[in-house]
């Protein structure tokens, strides 16, 4: 069964909406192992130059039938205005949706922190450099 898209969002469940991402290897592969120990470092710095309470506890993951996972999540929208504002991709939005919300609220904006960028890496040579995805983007925003 097919579900009309939900067009509104009140402003309280808007500022709970957030995207998702997971990624997983087995427990064993020693490059996700030290890719987890980077990933690590960066949030100890982000911690250290952020407010305090601002970023969620480092967690480390815990092997789930031998695979180890860790979630990156960021929300839709925020409420600081002092970061620079960006456009809504409509290839993300193609709703409108969360458009209608920054267009209405007093306190929700789409910032340069809201964005998500999808890259793939790029080998030539011995240069690796990451250029934008554009075969495989996650499912445009719709509230069904």
């Amino acid at each position: 069964m097919q579900l009309t898209p939900f067009i509104y969002l009140s402003p309280r469940l808007a500022s709970r909406l957030s995207q998702r991402v997971e990624i997983g290897a087995p427990a064993t592969n020693s490059n996700f192992s030290r890719a987890l120990h980077g990933i690590k470092n960066i949030h100890s710095s982000f911690t250290a130059q952020c407010p305090p309470r601002s970023l969620d506890p480092w967690t480390s993951p815990v092997p789930q039938s031998g695979i180890l996972k860790i979630d990156f999540i960021t929300p839709y929208l925020s409420s600081d205005d002092n970061l620079p504002l960006a456009e809504v991709d409509t290839s993300h939005d193609p709703d409108g949706i969360l458009q209608a919300i920054v267009g209405r609220s007093e306190n929700k904006f789409y910032t340069e922190d809201n964005r998500v960028e999808y890259l793939r890496m790029k080998k030539e040579g011995n240069i690796h450099s990451y250029v934008p995805q554009t075969r495989s983007r996650p499912s445009p925003f719709r509230y069904n």
